[in-house]
């Protein structure tokens, strides 16, 4: 079921696949932003409108000796199957321009009896680079030692390649392309702009490409309360909703 979703199995348990703010910017999969404050997130993506697809995150951060330490757990299905995954992560920024975030995924299946599969590890790095002032690049490279569920090879794990770029047109205007190449599917394209006027308030839209989705949602945040809200439509599919609140941590 979710592999035919996805393309791949666990493709619904990538780690941010249920954040808000990437879905209103075309579907991002590169975060281009870092806080230097701990945080605590719950997130809820919800494709097409189907139940059984709803993918939910829970996760935290907090900084420490100049490293970034996360964890979190995400999940998608519902009580007849589900696709689980914890994560660990660490990010640093090595030295004044570069930023590299490493985390260790282990994914899971749990059966309508309750039974589990065997927990598979996979690596999930994150490369930014910042060459001027207004420009980040971006790399995501995830599962690149091809981890399987067995010996077939459609069992592969979610396996994609990420390249993109953010640049800031204006203080308030952030322009976002990039480019998805996962195993087995075509290479696709994702754009977007974030137009943020207010602290409270901004607006987000995208467009992705193979099939062709655009993208619209709003965020902004209140004291310690950041929130995302976000809509992609899919032609004959409908519409993938998703939400994401975080709270920094004093």
């Amino acid at each position: 079921m979710l592999q035919g979703a996805y393309g791949q199995p666990g493709a619904g348990t990538t780690v941010g696949l249920s954040d808000a703010a990437a879905l209103g910017s075309g579907g991002q999969l590169i975060a281009y932003e870092h806080s230097n404050k701990g945080w605590i997130k719950v997130a809820s993506l919800k494709p097409f409108g189907i139940q059984a697809l709803r993918v939910d995150e829970l996760a935290i951060m907090w900084p420490w000796k100049a490293v970034e330490w996360e964890a979190g757990l995400i999940q998608q299905g519902d009580d007849s199957y589900k696709e689980q995954g914890f994560h660990l992560g660490a990010g640093r920024y090595l030295g004044q321009t570069m930023h590299l975030n490493v985390r260790c995924v282990a994914y899971y299946r749990r059966t309508p009896n309750n039974d589990l599969s065997r927990c598979i590890p996979y690596a999930d790095l994150n490369l930014l680079y910042k060459p001027m002032t207004d420009l980040t690049l971006g790399f995501r490279l995830i599962n690149p030692t091809g981890s399987r569920l067995d010996e077939e090879p459609r069992t592969i794990l979610y396996q994609g390649l990420c390249l993109g770029l953010a640049y800031q047109l204006h203080p308030t205007v952030t322009y976002w392309l990039e480019g998805h190449k996962q195993q087995g599917q075509v290479s696709t394209l994702h754009t977007g702009f974030r137009y943020q006027p207010f602290k409270t308030l901004g607006f987000r839209c995208g467009l992705s490409a193979q099939p062709l989705q655009p993208s619209i949602g709003l965020e902004g945040s209140i004291k310690r309360l950041q929130y995302a809200v976000s809509w992609q439509i899919h032609a004959k599919l409908g519409a993938t909703s998703a939400m994401t609140l975080t709270y920094l941590i004093p």
